[in-house]
């Protein structure tokens, strides 16, 4: 464990009621983790008989829990505040059944880690909450420079310099509003408080769903203010993810003017929606003069993924006038669609408005194929060699395993013993790729970014044709 790292829970309109850390009959949760041999998530059954219990409804009241203690909920809890000091990590068991109504801060250093029982029918209902002035150790947030309040993300920072710390879900079902306007704006529903980054957030099960306020991220960052602002990280090995941006903030990354996350994906379901002229996986709109921003990355090893830009959003990749992701996709399934107004000019599926930005990096694995056109009612399954353009250069993109693949890599080392001398299949990054050679069109050149060219290049240099590499001299 990491020293130094706090945890504050802040709820509104009450306060925590605690019972002191006793030993009583056993309570059970679900511990999830990820076995990278078999590549699925492990369930462990596991049970602690020292524990608080957290209870009651009590106003305007900060209470401060003592360090590497577990935390129960039972019931219906709501809460105000909760301040966990240095060195502490917090762990929280909301029982099958149960509900925790509030704000959740968890601020940069600090580390949470929410489990589910066997059913993960105990439920977090978070919401982000405006405070006039800010509580003694409110965790990094800070007074408004304009008007003396302070804007906490539903789970995750605060105001200036409310960085979301480290968050750990292993199971329950969790909501994040921070998009009513009665509550706090311009943070995210999971992430960054007033002008904060993106945490680290990690999810193996249960369901999440997360609605950013205006600017900001659905998970990920709030508006950029004071320099350019990054999502954060999200890893999802298991569950269901939902998350929507608010005006001008992406599903997942960052909110207008910040840069996307890091994300990788192993498992699980996650659908991500921007809001206006953002990116589904990505970065918000580019509003302010400054330095330009970009989509983060996205690794994808398996899953399902749905990412739908608004406006001019790229599904995955960059907001408006922002540049696109490093993407790379090994595994699972993967739908991407720009926003409606990039559509109409044949804006990036995954990449950038219309190419108006850079269009980032995208590498697809071998045994994936391409579906890409106007819309998921009109599309065309494209040759191997044209798969990274298809994205780019329409708004609708869908990546899935090739069925074609699995018998052909079947064969794959017969083929090598047969064919050594052939073209007609490589060695890719230490890997046998015989899938290039399926669906070839006689006699067409591409240059290596998969652009078409018009019959055989002059250039010396090395092209694609008929689906293999050549070299022109």
């Amino acid at each position: 464990m990491s020293t130094a790292k706090t945890i504050f829970i802040a709820l509104p309109f009450a306060a925590f009621a605690f019972a002191e850390a006793w030993t009583a009959e056993p309570i059970h949760f679900v511990k999830r983790s990820w076995d990278d041999a078999s590549k699925k998530v492990v369930e462990t059954d596991t049970a602690i008989t020292e524990y608080t219990v957290l209870s009651g409804n009590f106003e305007k009241k900060k209470d401060t829990v003592k360090a590497d203690t577990w935390y129960v909920v039972k019931g219906t809890v709501t809460r105000l505040s909760v301040f966990a000091p240095p060195g502490a990590s917090g762990n929280l068991v909301i029982c099958d059944g149960a509900t925790l109504k509030g704000q959740i801060a968890i601020n940069e250093g600090s580390t949470l880690n929410i489990y589910g029982q066997e059913h993960d029918s105990g439920k977090i209902q978070a919401e982000s909450v405006e405070l006039v002035t800010a509580p003694e150790n409110l965790g990094g947030a800070m007074e408004s420079p304009v008007d003396g309040t302070v804007s906490l993300a539903a789970i995750g920072g605060g105001w200036d310099g409310g960085n979301m710390g480290t968050l750990v879900i292993h199971g329950g079902s969790i909501i994040a509003h921070s998009e009513k306007p009665l509550n706090a704006e311009f943070v995210a529903g999971i992430g960054g408080g007033r002008n904060g980054n993106g945490g680290s957030v990690t999810i193996y099960g249960g369901t999440v769903k997360a609605y950013g306020g205006k600017d900001a991220a659905g998970i990920g960052s709030a508006e950029q203010l004071n320099g350019v602002k990054h999502g954060g990280t999200l890893t999802v090995y298991g569950g269901t993810v939902e998350a929507h941006g608010g005006k001008h903030g992406a599903g997942i990354g960052g909110g207008q003017d910040a840069s996307g996350s890091k994300v990788t994906i192993y498992g699980g379901t996650v659908k991500a929606y921007g809001g206006t002229d953002a990116a589904g996986i990505g970065s918000g709109e580019k509003f302010a003069p400054g330095p330009s921003i970009n989509g983060g990355s996205l690794t994808v090893y398996g899953g399902d993924v749905f990412a739908d830009g608004s406006g001019w959003g790229a599904g995955i990749g960059g907001g408006e006038d922002s540049d696109g992701a490093d993407v790379k996709i090994y595994g699972g399934k993967v739908v991407a669609w720009a926003g409606a107004d990039a559509g109409k000019k044949n804006g990036s599926a995954i990449g950038s408005e219309d190419g108006d930005g850079h269009y980032g990096k995208l590498y697809i694995a071998d045994g994936l194929r391409v579906w890409a056109g106007q819309s998921a009612e009109s599309t065309s399954l494209f040759p191997y060699e044209t798969r990274v353009p298809a994205c780019r250069w329409r708004p609708y993109a869908r990546i899935e395993p090739d069925p074609r693949a699995q018998q052909v890599n079947t064969d794959a080392g017969n083929i090598l013993k047969k064919s050594a001398a052939s073209n007609d299949i490589r060695v890719q990054e230490g890997r046998l790729d015989a899938v290039h050679s399926i669906g070839r069109h006689a006699d067409r050149w591409f240059d290596l970014q998969g652009r078409k060219l018009n019959g055989k290049p002059t250039d010396k240099g090395k092209y694609l044709h008929n689906g293999r590499v050549e070299v022109v001299r």
